[in-house]
């Protein structure tokens, strides 16, 4: 199975995009599996498209966050943390109170 890392490395010469494909949630690893375990008779021209949208929406989201400064995602995450927190206090002094 040597031959997998003579095709993880044409793959970052061309500088193909890394991600895992699956539920956010699950830990994110960033590798090249998902391409070099497809089988090639998968590789229909349906799975291309399916592909590039893929790509073209983690690009859109890369895009995104690479337009915001560190301060703005900082701002970002302690919104969404005090959204929640509020949200958890209701709920805490609804069932203590």
């Amino acid at each position: 199975m040597y031959y997998f890392y003579f095709i993880e490395a044409d793959l970052i010469a061309k500088k193909y995009p890394k991600f895992n494909i699956g539920d956010s949630e699950e830990v994110v690893t960033v590798s090249y599996d998902y391409l070099i375990n497809m089988q090639i008779r998968s590789l229909t021209k349906k799975k291309i498209e399916e592909l590039n949208k893929l790509h073209e929406a983690k690009q859109g989201v890369y895009d995104e966050l690479q337009k915001k400064t560190e301060k703005d995602l900082w701002n970002e995450d302690l919104n969404q943390f005090e959204k929640v927190y509020k949200e958890e206090m209701k709920e805490y002094e609804k069932r203590y109170k």
